[in-house]
Formats: structure tokens, C-alpha cells, sequence
């Protein structure tokens, strides 16, 4: 049965599926590996879609919700509800960031030149692609996030249209600079 509390969709609202029913359901019944499943939860694809405020006088309303894009408001749980639109573009960006597995390691691990910074790829393994004087958790959390969303285009996206105009426009000035 699926779980609309946890963002899992209802098989009503599922898209068309290629394999046999009882393929999935046997599929089902086998355990996932704790990063398959992550992945499968938050992976999307997301939408972020505007709710009318009915009902309310209160013109700051929760209004902005996030479905998988297959889903319609009303026949599933949105996986958030946000007042801004803003907000709701970050979580689904949010979203599809933790679907990916960092690529980076910086651990305690140093050398003469600092803390090692490895990138693990599938073809190569490990490889050493930098050294760090500090070593932070949250700095070194924040450098997986930010690697993160280059690797995936659409949550980068909703992160710069979250920030609105200026960042648009900022941006567009760098780039024309570079």
C-alpha cells in the first residue's frame, strides 16, 4: 500500500508501467538497499503548483505544494505545502539534491598540503582532487550540496528561480563576464 505521508504515490496516480503487475509486486517484496530507496523517494520528477487560497481571508494562506509530476492536487498528500512560492521550489530542489549520492569525500585524512579531498567515481574509484587547510562538517556538508546540484540541472534551476530577479540577474552578469 502506499504511503502519502512519505511522499510515496498512490497506485491510482501512478504514470503507465511497462512491466507485468506481478513483476512489481514481487519487486516489492524484495528489500531495497537503504540509498536505492532514498533515491526512489526523493529522486522525483517534482512540480511546484499554486493552490488558489479558498476559504481563507488570510492573504498569506499556505498556497504552493509539491507533488511528483505525475500526481494532481487533491487526489494525492502533497509532499509539501509552503506560504511561499519560494520555499516550495527549495524543498523540491531539496529533494532531488538528496536522490544523488555525494561524489566527495573530505575526511580527517591529511597530507603536507592539508585535508584530502576525494571525488569517487564509478569508473575510476577514488581519486584525490584537492586539499583542505579547514575541516568543518557543515562546510564540508555544504560542498557536497553544492556538488550535488551540479549534477542535477533542474534542482539548480528551482534553486536560482527561488531566488528571484536580482539572482537572475547576477548571474546573467557573471556569465557574460566569464
Amino acid at each position: 500500500m502506499a504511503d502519502t505521508k512519505n511522499c510515496s504515490p498512490v497506485p491510482d496516480s501512478s504514470p503507465p508501467n511497462a512491466f507485468h503487475p506481478e513483476f512489481l509486486k514481487a519487486l516489492q517484496a524484495r528489500e531495497d538497499s537503504p540509498l536505492a530507496a532514498i533515491e526512489a523517494e526523493t529522486g522525483g520528477p517534482w512540480q511546484v503548483i499554486e493552490l488558489p487560497a479558498e476559504g481563507s481571508n488570510d492573504p498569506e494562506a499556505e498556497r504552493w505544494i509539491v507533488l511528483r509530476a505525475w500526481e494532481k492536487p487533491g487526489e494525492v498528500e502533497a509532499c509539501g505545502t509552503f506560504r511561499y512560492r519560494e520555499h516550495a521550489l527549495l524543498w523540491a530542489a531539496a529533494l532531488e539534491v538528496a536522490a544523488r549520492r555525494g561524489t566527495l569525500n573530505i575526511g580527517l585524512e591529511r597530507d603536507e598540503d592539508g585535508h584530502i579531498v576525494d571525488q569517487w567515481t564509478v569508473e575510476q574509484g577514488p581519486r584525490t582532487i584537492g586539499h583542505l587547510k579547514l575541516w568543518d562538517e557543515p562546510l564540508t556538508a555544504a560542498l557536497d550540496v553544492l556538488e550535488a546540484l551540479l549534477r542535477c540541472p533542474d534542482a539548480l534551476a528551482r534553486v536560482l528561480d527561488a531566488g528571484g530577479p536580482y539572482i537572475a540577474e547576477l548571474l546573467g552578469r557573471r556569465l557574460m563576464a566569464s
